[in-house]
């Protein structure tokens, strides 16, 4: 893709960092995100006994890391948490967020990897995301677990939509929907685009926004809470927005939506280090309903 290519404000709109109002400029968001997610990504691997690297493929990132386990009942509820990094960036290691506390109340954690761009397409990361997803829910069958939350931040956000939009996973669940990208087609004319070199056909194959009715027919039993950052970009708050009136519109899956105030892209998920979060609560408190 060459500059001339670029839509400039649909480069601005999609790069949530210029969009915090917390640091003077977007490399220190981005240097104050990675510094805390692997800090507690690394109290949550010493503090919680895991199993990591158990793959689900033959490919090097095809591997899960499971939090929690050992310790709990087979029957306890499970959280599968999908990182972002716009399927370019990050990893599983930069992402068991909120483990210790989710631990504490009974809950496994389970956190995925997969291939990024550009050693990936983004119809082959679709498809490791479905294959993760299909190894988590043979190993909870095996365990007796029919408790689960599914939770994707951003391009993780995406990944789990396309998951719930296959009929290869079909499971009762909470789909919590964070800061996502639901229609892939304004990201071709950015940069984001150079690593995956998407096409529109594969745009539109791989946009949510596009396939709700597949996911109201492969997962009609999934709740959806759509969940956006007061102070994430207004591209990213209208396509939560429209993906929440598009789930609504069909009438068929349970689904809410949540603006969360004073927050950013990047903290609405930093503050799963803190017990007190209020996505964290809701995710105990649905857990112990078992609702």
């Amino acid at each position: 893709m060459t500059d001339k290519l670029i839509d400039e404000e649909a480069e601005r709109l999609y790069q949530p960092s210029k969009w915090s109002l917390r640091f003077p400029t977007s490399e220190e968001v981005l240097d104050n995100h990675m510094k805390i997610i692997r800090e507690e990504s690394e109290s949550s691997r010493t503090e919680v006994l895991c199993e990591l690297n158990v793959a689900y493929g033959l490919k090097p990132r095809q591997k899960v890391d499971i939090y929690g386990a050992y310790r709990l009942p087979p029957d306890a509820p499970v959280l599968v948490l999908i990182h972002g990094g716009y399927w370019q960036m990050l990893g599983k290691d930069e992402w068991a967020l909120g483990v210790r506390s989710f631990f504490r109340h009974g809950i496994v954690t389970i956190v995925p990897d997969y291939t990024l761009a550009p050693k990936a397409t983004m119809d082959e990361i679709v498809e490791e995301i479905r294959a993760a997803g299909r190894f988590i829910k043979n190993w909870m069958t095996l365990r007796g677990s029919t408790h689960l939350h599914l939770l994707g931040h951003s391009a993780g956000a995406h990944l789990l939509a396309m998951l719930l939009a296959s009929e290869c996973f079909q499971i009762p669940c909470h789909a919590w929907h964070l800061s996502g990208v639901f229609d892939l087609r304004p990201l071709l004319r950015t940069t984001v685009n150079s690593p995956l070199n998407m096409d529109m056909s594969c745009a539109e194959r791989n946009s949510p926004l596009l396939h709700v009715q597949g996911m109201v027919k492969h997962n009609p039993s999934t709740i959806h809470h759509v969940i956006v950052a007061e102070n994430d970009s207004p591209s990213f708050r209208e396509q939560s927005l429209e993906f929440y009136h598009a789930l609504k519109k069909t009438e068929a899956v349970e689904t809410d939506f949540s603006l969360l105030p004073q927050l950013d892209h990047f903290d609405i998920v930093e503050n799963f280090q803190h017990e007190d979060f209020c996505l964290t609560q809701q995710i105990i408190q649905k857990t112990a309903t078992r609702k």
